[in-house]
């Protein structure tokens, strides 16, 4: 974080464009979610402060020790080719986390719910129904 935070504060576009890249990087469907994604930052530019404080906030943020205290029902949606965060983070929640639910998308990378929404909203909505 601290890397991708420096590089951030340097030239804002052009990390911003990696950033997109590495979500989409390992998905069966990369084309199509880096399109969408290119396309989304260059309709709805981010606040580069807005950025900026939420990089601090992964940076410095770790809840794990509060994780055992949640009891709400979860769902972890995670693409099994995410390079972002590695599945095993979501295995972890999963562990963790009383009465969660694991669903790992099979060929999506970091932005699942883009590469195949209709997996996504089948698992969320399988999850709502209990």
């Amino acid at each position: 974080f601290d890397a991708f935070a420096q590089d951030y504060a340097r030239d804002p576009s052009d990390t911003l464009q990696r950033f997109v890249s590495l979500q989409a990087q390992g998905d069966t469907a990369a084309r199509v979610v880096l399109r969408r994604l290119h396309d989304c930052v260059k309709q709805h530019r981010p606040d580069a402060a807005a950025l900026a404080a939420g990089l601090q906030i992964l940076k410095d943020t770790d809840l794990c020790d509060t994780l055992t205290q949640i009891d709400q029902p979860a769902l972890i949606l995670h693409g099994e080719r995410d390079t972002v965060v590695p599945p095993a983070a979501g295995e972890y929640l999963h562990r963790e986390l009383a009465g969660s639910q694991l669903h790992a998308v099979a060929g999506a990378a970091h932005a699942p719910f883009i590469s195949q929404p209709e997996v996504v909203a089948h698992a969320i909505a399988e999850f709502c129904r209990g």
